[in-house]
């Protein structure tokens, strides 16, 4: 109960915080603010590289992922396969987003639909699980 206090409290905190930021460049907003311009301008480049670096790990990820889940072979060089998949990734997506922006609006308002239709049969499966394993 007490870590819990202690973690409300945190997260209260930031809360409060975070309501105070602009949605959209906030990080060098405050930074110029807080800095000069100069602590804005390098927090904006620190923050587009974590951006890129984060996109390009979620990337990785997905491959090795997929790799995994569905036994592929490695090939007779996994590691520029996996560049070159990654790469490739990242382009798909640089493009989708900068040319198809009513594509991406139809495939964010599908993944809200798919995840909420996957929480309901997941639930209900749980739920007839257990009322069936109650019986048992």
């Amino acid at each position: 109960p007490l870590v819990c206090l202690f973690s409300v409290a945190v997260a209260a905190t930031m809360a409060q915080i975070a309501s105070a930021f602009p949605t959209a460049g906030g990080l060098y907003h405050w930074g110029s603010l807080l800095g000069g311009r100069a602590c804005g301008w390098v927090t904006a480049w620190f923050n587009l590289a974590g951006l890129i670096t984060v996109l390009a790990a979620i990337n990785a990820g997905t491959f090795v992922f997929t790799v995994a889940t569905f036994g592929l072979p490695p090939g007779s060089n996994p590691g520029l396969i996996k560049t070159v998949a990654v790469v490739g990734m990242t382009l798909s997506q640089a493009l989708l987003n900068h040319y198809g922006i009513r594509l991406t609006t139809l495939l964010t308002d599908f993944s809200g639909w798919l995840i909420l239709g996957v929480s309901v049969v997941l639930t209900v499966s749980l739920v007839a699980a257990t009322r069936q394993f109650e019986w048992s």
